[in-house]
């Protein structure tokens, strides 16, 4: 490789600034602002108005806020309610006599209970009655027939059932409940069959109708009636 020749350059070419072109003239208006924004002595002058400013900004937002707080005590103080001292007197006031004690505690008699007539029923029959048809009706809850499931399947079949005469929804997931205990746990094909009888007659769009056809089919097969 031969070394460059330093005689095609130029000692000292001219500058862009110096011509008279638009170049020229766009270099030599960007020279101030470019030279004051580097000089350090614009720029500290202006750190330092920068810190003045600031500084009269603190002197006077203290001041103020001082005014704020104690308008705000002031106004606090006239808007809470005063209290008024009760004075004391240095008499001495008469006592209030005091009321006089009883002397001897009369029993006070109970009121009598009415005779019943021949032909009326007493007063309390119809709430003793209330309150017997709620037991049999917690007694035969849904929740009381599932507790009997693992325990006493006959029983529960049979706590299902009782509920199952009624209607609505309650009605028919008992029939289901009975039906399935029958098919399942108690080995009762030929009820199992009857049970899903009773549903399908009773229950045609029941919700349930799907489990209980599926029940059906294993009642028959193991009633020996798979043709069926």
């Amino acid at each position: 490789m031969t070394p460059m020749d330093d005689s095609v350059f130029a000692k000292d070419p001219p500058r862009l600034i110096e011509q008279d072109g638009v170049v020229g003239q766009l270099l030599k208006s960007a020279e101030p602002a470019f030279q004051g924004a580097l000089l350090a002595g614009p720029s500290w002058r202006r750190l330092e108005d920068r810190l003045q400013g600031a500084r009269r900004r603190r002197q006077w937002v203290l001041p103020l806020s001082l005014g704020f707080a104690a308008a705000a005590v002031f106004a606090f103080a006239a808007l809470r309610p005063r209290t008024t001292a009760t004075p004391i007197s240095l008499l001495a006031e008469p006592s209030a006599p005091s009321a006089p004690a009883a002397t001897s505690a009369t029993p006070v008699p109970a009121a009598p209970i009415p005779a019943t007539e021949p032909g009326h029923r007493p007063i309390f029959s119809n709430s003793a009655a209330r309150h017997g048809a709620a037991a049999d009706e917690a007694a035969s809850s849904d929740t009381s027939c599932r507790a009997l499931t693992e325990s006493k399947p006959e029983r529960a079949v049979d706590c299902f059932l009782s509920l199952a005469s009624g209607s609505g929804v309650q009605a028919e997931v008992a029939l289901y409940e009975a039906l399935r205990l029958s098919a399942g746990e108690l080995h009762n094909p030929a009820r199992a069959l009857e049970l899903s009888e009773q549903y399908r007659s009773r229950f045609p769009d029941g919700a349930m109708r799907g489990e209980v056809a599926w029940l059906r089919v294993q009642s028959l097969d193991r009633a020996g009636r798979s043709d069926d």
